[in-house]
């Protein structure tokens, strides 16, 4: 039982820093977006 908790909780903290990967490239490639987009403007 306990090993079990141990690898669904090394899952679950893998799980989280891809999703923050994610989060953060999405982040910086719309951030990205929108400076380029206002130079197009300006």
């Amino acid at each position: 039982m306990m090993a079990m908790n141990v690898r669904d909780g090394n899952a679950m903290k893998r799980d989280k820093r891809v999703l923050f990967k994610m989060i953060t490239v999405i982040h910086v490639a719309v951030t990205a977006r929108i400076s380029t987009s206002n130079k197009g403007e300006k």
